[in-house]
């Protein structure tokens, strides 16, 4: 009889864990299985990643999500804006790095496209872009690539959605 392999891997950023991996995880803490839909909706349906804005669930599941490490795997260093609306975002990783999204509104239409980084640099090398001078330094985890669009949402107009999703890198 061969005993299973311990998963060692380190747990799922918060962002970054799906539905049923939220379920998995709620009920090992002893929390009844609706509330991983109630903690996936307030990250990616509302985007907010803080657990004491979480209101509708308890104390006791809110301290928990805190000490397991929720909260933003980025953050917004600066926006910069076009004359034509589209928005440049400079994003600041946790390891001090920094990354680009971009903004593009469609003309005369609440759809906007946004180009979010999936690498850190790149290792084209082309002489024209800066990215391309720095050389690859590491590619993205899905937490840092998920909180671009959320992060990228809380840019937007009240009348405007990111619909497409454009990959860079």
């Amino acid at each position: 009889m061969s005993l299973p392999i311990p998963d060692l891997s380190p747990p799922a950023h918060p962002i970054a864990r799906l539905p049923q991996e939220w379920e998995a995880c709620l009920q090992a803490w002893g929390e009844p299985k609706y509330r991983a839909r109630q903690v996936f909706e307030w990250i990616h349906k509302r985007g907010v990643l803080d657990p004491e804005q979480m209101s509708n669930l308890p104390k006791s599941l809110r301290s928990r999500m805190a000490e397991e490490g929720a909260g933003w795997p980025l953050r917004l260093v600066s926006a910069h804006p076009s004359s034509d609306g589209t928005k440049k975002l400079l994003l600041g990783l946790n390891d001090e790095e920094r990354v680009e999204a971009v903004l593009i509104p469609q003309p005369d239409s609440r759809i906007v496209t946004q180009c979010v980084s999936s690498q850190v640099g790149c290792a084209m090398g082309c002489v024209f872009c800066a990215s391309g001078v720095a050389g690859l330094k590491r590619h993205m985890n899905a937490a840092e690539i998920v909180a671009q669009v959320l992060l990228g949402r809380k840019q937007l107009g009240p009348d405007q959605r990111v619909r497409n999703v454009v990959f860079m890198g």
